[in-house]
């Protein structure tokens, strides 16, 4: 599992990034339509069974995580290249019971 920390730190800081700022826009688009708003919210959760870190990251968008084509010198549009990259698999779904979206990606030892 040692072998996994960083991946898992990388892979974490990306997906949440996104999700604080998909967050923050749906916070914004809130209060642009009179809707009171509290602080932007997004929920992690890291699951293990010793072989495999399950990451998922809930936020308030409904809007699936799409990828971007950065330029050479653009300081941001690569997270979802790194995701994909380093993770055996990943995705994005609504949840039954609530608003939003959760996405989520599998680390495996050893792959």
């Amino acid at each position: 599992m040692a072998a996994l920390a960083d991946t898992v730190e990388l892979l974490v800081s990306e997906i949440v990034t996104n999700a604080v700022r998909a967050s923050a826009e749906h916070a914004r688009h809130q209060q642009d339509s009179g809707h009171a708003i509290g602080v932007p919210t997004v929920r992690l959760w890291l699951t293990s069974n010793g072989d495999r870190v399950l990451i998922q990251v809930w936020d308030p968008d409904d809007r699936a995580p799409a990828p971007e084509t950065a330029g050479l010198a653009a300081e941001s549009g690569r997270g979802l290249l790194l995701v994909e990259t380093l993770s055996s698999q990943w995705g994005c779904f609504a949840p039954d019971d609530q608003d939003g979206k959760i996405v989520w990606a599998m680390c495996v030892a050893d792959a």
